[in-house]
């Protein structure tokens, strides 16, 4: 009777103030929230999808980050132009998986907001700042791919130059992201039961703003940048394919390069691939919410259709993850080798993968882990 009666209470002075001052309420997230039952069900095997999803990320994708970003900055060679914004993509990822997918992951399981309002904010805005610097920072590397094959003559970024595009994508992203932490708050409301319950979202006040931002988003955060990267590796794909590239070696050093560049673009394709494949109905459902909110309201399986595109978009920093591991030797040798020293297993298994990269001395993995001038390693062409 109690929350009933605050409930009432609470729904008495919402209206009062609406009646008080109307044009406050032409559209507000919060009033849907102090609604009972607001919260539909969610499908079993759709909770348990997005729970596995998340506890791979917050596992694997955490771990492969850490060792990816280790190894382009301990070993000197490895950090040419193309590593050093991999980096930068494995960074962003690296933090959604250790800040943003255990939290998500309680939240979505439990569907009840615990950990504050400060939190709430911090989650939102290091997520949509990732998928910021993510997209940004493949379309930075395509361009400069392209550049590249194109221009094989002309001089290449320097590594100054790559840091600071690298700070100025990080905060153009972040700037992009900047009503996020600005709408984002947490609110509350009553499930069926009675319970009181709190939501963590981006609650707009202006119906015309959040259409005219999610639509900002889905064209200059995915729909130009995918227009560009298929360009651009079309284009890419064709040059070093099917035409003889001028200043290229001869003999054995011409194939080896070549076949070098082309499993770095394969590479590069797939990630581009697998980003707009995982974030597309991410960005379709958003458009729904925002113009066709109707569609989707009165839906009762609304919330499992969230959790189904919540599970195909997080889960491409997991993608990434597998991407550089099984199409990098050199990434694939150096996490082996820095988990037999963590772990103190046996040189063996820490040589297991299907390594091309030969080296000049049959020591330990301990001192192939502490002695980095004995290894000859090959590049790390990751995206």
């Amino acid at each position: 009777m109690s929350s009933q009666h605050s409930l009432n209470n609470t729904l008495s002075e919402w209206l009062r103030l609406k009646e008080a001052y109307p044009s406050l309420f032409e559209y507000d997230d919060y009033s849907d929230y102090y609604e009972v039952n607001y919260l539909p069900d969610v499908s079993v095997p759709a909770k348990i999808a997005l729970c596995i999803v998340l506890g791979i990320i917050t596992i694997f994708c955490g771990l492969g980050n850490t060792l990816l970003c280790i190894t382009i900055f301990r070993l000197k060679r490895l950090r040419n132009v193309t590593n050093l914004f991999i980096a930068s993509l494995a960074v962003s990822d690296l933090l959604v998986a250790v800040i943003c997918a255990p939290l998500s992951l309680y939240y979505y399981i439990v569907q009840n907001w615990v950990f504050g309002t400060a939190l709430c904010t911090i989650v939102g805005t290091v997520k949509n700042v990732s998928l910021n610097v993510s997209v940004n920072t493949l379309l930075t590397i395509g361009i400069e791919r392209y550049y590249v094959i194109h221009h094989p003559m002309k001089p290449r970024l320097q590594k100054r130059t790559v840091l600071v595009v690298t700070l100025g994508t990080w905060l153009l992203s972040s700037l992009v992201a900047l009503p996020t932490p600005l709408f984002t708050t947490v609110s509350s409301g009553y499930d069926r039961d009675g319970r009181l319950i709190h939501y963590c979202g981006e609650y707009w006040s202006n119906r015309l703003a959040s259409r005219a931002y999610i639509a900002f988003l889905t064209v200059t955060e995915y729909l130009v940048p995918m227009t560009i990267l298929t360009f651009a590796y079309c284009s890419i794909v064709r040059k070093v394919w099917f035409h003889q590239m001028p200043g290229a070696t001869t003999g054995r050093n011409r194939d080896i390069a070549g076949e070098r560049k082309k499993k770095t673009i394969r590479m590069l394709i797939l990630v581009m691939i697998f980003f707009g494949i995982c974030w597309g109905p991410y960005y379709i459902y958003n458009l729904l919410i925002h113009f066709n909110e109707d569609i989707l309201s009165d839906d009762r399986n609304n919330m499992t259709m969230f959790y189904i595109v919540e599970s195909i978009a997080m889960s491409n920093g997991l993608l990434n993850t597998i991407v550089y591991f099984l199409m990098n030797d050199a990434y694939r040798k150096e996490c082996w080798d820095m988990l037999a020293v963590l772990f103190k297993v046996k040189k063996g298994l820490a040589r297991r993968g299907n390594l091309s990269v030969v080296t000049t001395t049959r020591t330990s993995a301990r001192s192939s882990f502490l002695n980095t001038r004995n290894s000859r390693l090959g590049r790390v062409n990751i995206h």
